[in-house]
């Protein structure tokens, strides 16, 4: 999860089924210069039998008190879900 601030404010973005290996040099609070590379995709054995590939998510706000940042919610919490996610074709 990385954290972008600018002078207008902030939003955050997600990445998952990453390789174990992307969490060694990586802490909270650490600081990514544009262009770096700070991750690398997991193999099938760290993401559940699955290809390599990439989950990224957008969002306006995350409770940086949680650890994860759910991927899919139940109808009851869809609305908030929506509101908070963003859309990438913005960017």
């Amino acid at each position: 999860m990385l954290k972008h601030q600018n002078k207008s404010g902030c939003f955050y973005t997600l990445y998952g089924h990453l390789s174990k290996f992307s969490l060694k040099n990586n802490h909270v609070g650490k600081k990514i210069k544009q262009g770096q590379v700070f991750c690398w995709l997991g193999e099938a054995h760290e993401n559940g039998g699955y290809i390599p590939h990439l989950y990224f998510q957008l969002m306006n706000d995350f409770d940086e008190s949680l650890n994860d940042y759910p991927r899919v919610c139940s109808l009851s919490k869809l609305l908030a879900f929506q509101k908070n996610c963003l859309n990438p074709d913005f960017f």
